[in-house]
């Protein structure tokens, strides 16, 4: 809705009168964004408060919101903070932040200027089955499944491209193959010119420097790519599990975090 009313506001809205009309309506709806976000992490500390008190597990689909977690069906984030919030979506009681209380359409705050869809990533808001139970999400229904499609599309995208660089790959190096098999032929084929042998001995000279360079290339080129067929199995093999990428991104913010606590350790030590 609210990205509704900002689409509107930036289309028709002109002069004074309009624009304060626009702004109070996304004022309107922006403040029912915050009354039901400060509802949920009330309710959400009620129901911590009472498990601790009865010794009852908690709901784990009443995770953490955080603001970050409001926003729009599309928005922009980096690698790292996207792993790590993705991750935790498999963890209990997220916390409620104020920049993720946006619209499906409207990117996360911090991060103009990255473009692409392959850095968007979905609120984990968006992505609970009874986010609207007891009303109608034939709207929200749409979007998910609009989304889906677009997720499945990038990563069959993301597949066809590793294909496609591999194949290159061995084309180039067949191809260098090729040319060396082509100079040598050059190089046979001098005998039957009716030429002196000092004019001959250069021509099957050049053609044979010309298929040892085609050579070297290839082997140039081979070992320069020696790790990627490693890298696009790697690839292929998250692309179809994501879990393991998540856990891989967790553990790589679990060691950043570490080591910015020893820097810090060691700043407070240096002080003293």
């Amino acid at each position: 809705m609210r990205a509704t009313f900002y689409d509107t506001k930036d289309r028709w809205a002109r002069g004074q009168k309009q624009n304060t009309r626009s702004r109070n309506a996304i004022n309107s709806t922006q403040a029912r964004i915050n009354a039901a976000r400060d509802e949920y992490r009330a309710a959400r500390t009620a129901l911590i408060n009472l498990s601790q008190l009865l010794s009852q597990p908690m709901d784990e689909s009443l995770q953490v919101l955080n603001d970050s977690d409001i926003r729009s069906m599309k928005s922009t984030e980096t690698d790292r903070d996207s792993a790590g919030k993705v991750f935790a979506l498999s963890k209990a009681l997220r916390p409620l932040e104020d920049e993720d209380l946006r619209p499906i359409q409207q990117a996360a705050s911090g991060t103009v200027g990255l473009t692409g869809d392959t850095r968007k990533t979905l609120s984990w808001i968006w992505r609970r089955g009874n986010i609207t139970d007891g009303e109608d999400n034939s709207y929200y229904d749409e979007e998910i499944r609009v989304e889906w499609a677009k997720s499945r599309s990038r990563v069959a995208r993301y597949r066809e491209e590793m294909n496609i660089v591999q194949e290159e790959m061995n084309r180039t190096l067949r191809f260098w193959d090729w040319k060396a098999d082509q100079w040598m032929a050059l190089a046979s084929a001098q005998d039957t010119r009716n030429l002196s042998p000092a004019i001959l001995d250069g021509m099957k000279a050049y053609s044979w420097r010309q298929a040892e360079m085609c050579r070297r290339l290839k082997v140039t080129f081979q070992a320069q790519w020696r790790d990627v067929p490693e890298l696009i199995s790697n690839s292929k093999e998250l692309a179809s599990n994501p879990d393991t990428w998540y856990e891989m991104k967790e553990e790589e913010e679990k060691k950043l975090e570490a080591a910015k606590l020893r820097r810090l350790a060691s700043r407070a030590l240096g002080k003293k």
